[in-house]
């Protein structure tokens, strides 16, 4: 009526004779975000076609796929907070994740010698994070070896996060530190090492290993940081450049494995004359990578532990694909989420069904694998620590007991594996276990002369079930509740949050090339790439 709010209804028609519109203009992203908003809060990550057809499903019009999508966006704007916001709330979050956990280690770094004019605002550039526990557990019983990896965000501004993952007493990855970048170069990579070697008080860097796949940027940032560290390579990689060589082939590669698990230098230089047979240029193009780098027979055996791929890190990242898809607060909530409930776990295991073993699940079952092999095997006591163990190959061992050392005198012109294997010698490096030592175990007990009681004391402590408790252990005051922000800001604190207001830092991905670039450049090398 006019002049109030009042709507009079002057008729009503109960039957529409009017056709469907399927095709509605008046259908909004807005109103579909609104409806949908609770539904996308359980199921983040369903994917736009699926999202689509739901909706069209169930209220039979319509929907584009850009209307889908800014849907989608704006329902999780909505739920998370826009991408902007979360930027500009980090310094609130690194207050609040501070007064939660003492000692924590966050670093925020901008964009040297860029401000905006008009705003007078900084440009957000990286976030490292790495909680003291976190080291505390990683140096309480880990090894000494470590694995660098970097991995994509998905979000709009993009940018890459870089980790480093250890390896704790039951061969499960260890998360240490991680940080997020705008890319994989020299320089971010030199910036996380620094901070890292600072994190875990690194002084003689010639004691550690670090394992990585060639990312970017990555080795010449090591030789800068860590110029004496044992660096080794993903074999995955290395196979898989050695593939897009031209050097192909089933032969070719079983080979090439059988170099890389190589116990022994004797054995190893066998399977690269191997090679040689085959393909003269393959066994040079190995040449000229260092053997220290990707094969058993030349690794340091200080870190006890002969990983040959990266697998670490790949197991981390699969564990965090949906926090990879979030905005970075977000992102980083999950992550701290994620790596308290697997502490959690491993402690809840190791003091309920692990509490009555000695050693770690992963370790005994290597070592009730190396026992089995190694019950045809003959040791003949020299002295009180040393022994000659005869294999049925052919092969003769000299173990040293006291030093926990081996040799190896080549009776035959071949060497076997399973009985390297089997034999898990203490500083071989040929053994997943070189620290979890089963020779007295393995050789029956009497015959070597140890006190049935001290069979199992020759395995070192890193991979008992002690030390995984040890290391979980480190945990328990790790990740304190932290409080939303709109409830942590002190009251006394007004201006606290407003030294930095965040501008976020756009940059393009540096990546692998893609799958075209790949195949092309291997046609040019084959002589088969078709000109236009």
């Amino acid at each position: 009526m006019k002049g109030t709010s009042i709507i009079q209804l002057r008729s009503f028609r109960t039957k529409r004779k009017c056709g469907f519109v399927y095709h509605n203009k008046c259908v909004k992203s807005t109103w579909v975000a609104n409806k949908y908003k609770a539904k996308i809060r359980l199921n983040p990550r369903i994917d736009l076609p699926s999202f689509r057809r739901k909706v069209m499903n169930e209220n039979k019009f319509f929907l584009s796929k850009d209307q889908g999508y800014r849907a989608k966006r704006l329902a999780l704007s909505m739920i998370h907070g826009s991408e902007e916001d979360q930027y500009n709330k980090i310094n609130e979050h690194i207050h609040e994740v501070k007064r939660s956990n003492l000692g924590i280690t966050v670093v925020m770094k901008m964009v040297d010698g860029y401000c905006d004019t008009s705003t007078n605002r900084p440009k957000f550039q990286r976030l490292y994070m790495c909680f003291t526990t976190m080291r505390e557990g990683f140096l309480a019983r880990c090894r000494p070896l470590f694995g660098l990896g970097g991995t994509f965000l998905k979000k709009s501004i993009r940018g890459m996060l870089l980790i480093s993952v250890g390896i704790d007493p039951n061969n499960g990855f260890f998360p240490i530190a991680y940080a997020a970048c705008e890319e994989q170069n020299k320089d971010s990579w030199a910036w996380f090492l620094n901070l890292l070697k600072e994190y875990l008080m690194i002084k003689r860097d010639y004691e550690w290993t670090l394992m990585s796949n060639k990312q970017k940027g990555i080795i010449k940032a090591c030789e800068a940081v860590f110029p004496n560290f044992d660096h080794r390579f993903c074999v995955k990689h290395l196979q898989s450049n050695w593939s897009q060589a031209i050097f192909k082939g089933k032969a070719l590669s079983n080979t090439l494995w059988a170099a890389v698990k190589a116990t022994t230098i004797a054995q190893f230089i066998c399977k690269m004359q191997e090679i040689a047979e085959i393909d003269l240029d393959a066994a040079k193009w190995l040449d000229e990578k260092g053997p220290n780098e990707w094969t058993r027979a030349h690794f340091r055996t200080l870190p006890k532990c002969d990983m040959l791929l990266n697998n670490i890190c790949e197991s981390f990242n699969s564990k965090i694909l949906d926090a990879r898809e979030e905005f970075i607060l977000s992102m980083m909530e999950s992550l701290r989420k994620y790596i308290m409930n697997r502490m959690q776990e491993n402690r809840d295991r190791a003091n309920a069904s692990w509490i009555t073993h000695i050693f770690c699940p992963k370790i005994m079952k290597r070592m009730k694998k190396n026992i089995k092999h190694a019950a045809t095997m003959i040791p003949h006591k020299a002295n009180d620590t040393l022994y000659e163990v005869a294999c049925p190959c052919g092969d003769v061992y000299v173990v040293n007991v006291s030093k926990r050392t081996r040799g190896c005198s080549r009776n035959s012109g071949g060497i076997c594996y399973l009985t390297q294997e089997a034999l898990t010698q203490w500083d071989a490096p040929g053994t997943q276990e070189a620290c979890a030592t089963t020779i007295p175990n393995s050789l029956k007990t009497k015959k070597l002369g140890f006190p049935k009681e001290r069979k199992n004391r020759v395995i070192v402590h890193c991979v008992r079930v002690k030390a995984l408790k040890r290391v979980a252990d480190a945990f328990k005051r790790l990740y304190d509740a932290l409080e939303n922000l709109t409830c942590s800001v002190p009251a006394k604190e007004p201006d606290l949050f407003q030294v930095f207001i965040i501008e976020k830092s756009v940059t393009t991905q540096s990546s692998q090339p893609s799958k075209g670039k790949r195949n092309s450049s291997v046609k040019r090398a084959q002589g088969t790439w078709n000109l236009p």
